[in-house]
């Protein structure tokens, strides 16, 4: 699927979903119940790691865009190219002894 399709297919699961629950809004009762603490220690966990995640992913995802416009390489791609580089040395040296 192209990213034009897939952005409309989204677009029109989002305004679905949104008629869904407005709808779910309007046409329900009062339960006339209540929550205890259990349930809002749940609800309240939630929303936490919720914000935890959004602000791990925004961190990470700002580190390699600023690496990114900076020039910066990540170490894992520095111990990769400095492998790399020995890797060569020793297939030089072998060919010079050869």
């Amino acid at each position: 699927m192209n990213q034009t399709k897939l952005a409309l297919l989204s677009r029109k699961s989002l305004v679905a979903g949104l008629y869904v629950a407005a709808l779910s809004f309007i046409l329900t009762r009062p339960a006339h119940a209540y929550f205890d603490g259990g349930t809002i220690s749940i609800l309240l966990q939630g929303l936490l790691g919720g914000v935890a995640v959004a602000i791990a992913s925004i961190s990470l995802f700002w580190q390699k865009f600023r690496n990114f416009l900076l020039g910066n390489k990540s170490e894992k791609d520095e111990k990769e190219l400095t492998h790399e580089q020995e890797n060569v040395k020793d297939r030089t040296n072998k060919q010079e002894l050869n």
